[in-house]
């Protein structure tokens, strides 16, 4: 990967590493270039990260399954009754198969309840 040559003086570039940790930037000296960013090339893999809503909605069973909270939760509290707010503690198994293929995209670091 550090045999790059400049695409307008054929000279071979240097490897800049300090710019940034993701990306490898390779400089050349040549007057075309004044910013001497010519080529840039990608390291690695795109880092992962979990959509925090669904993450905080849903969860993994011991055994696997993708269980959901209930909406509905969080004012109005007083007026319901207690048998109502008993039910809101319980969670839901998801069934749809669409919803568990988006919760997996969404979420893909969610763990087992252990």
């Amino acid at each position: 990967m550090s045999n790059k040559k400049c695409p307008s003086c054929g000279k071979q570039m240097k490897l800049d590493t300090k710019k940034n940790i993701f990306w490898n930037f390779y400089t050349c000296d040549c007057d075309v270039f004044k910013d001497s960013e010519v080529i840039s090339i990608k390291k690695g893999k795109y880092k992962l990260k979990t959509h925090k809503a669904t993450s905080k909605r849903f969860r993994l069973t011991g055994s696997g399954k993708l269980v959901r909270t209930k909406g509905g939760k969080s004012h109005r509290r007083r007026v319901t009754s207690k048998r109502t707010k008993r039910l809101f503690k319980e969670m839901i198994p998801v069934q749809g198969r669409g919803i568990k293929k988006r919760v997996a995209r969404l979420a893909p670091n969610i763990k087992k309840n252990s």
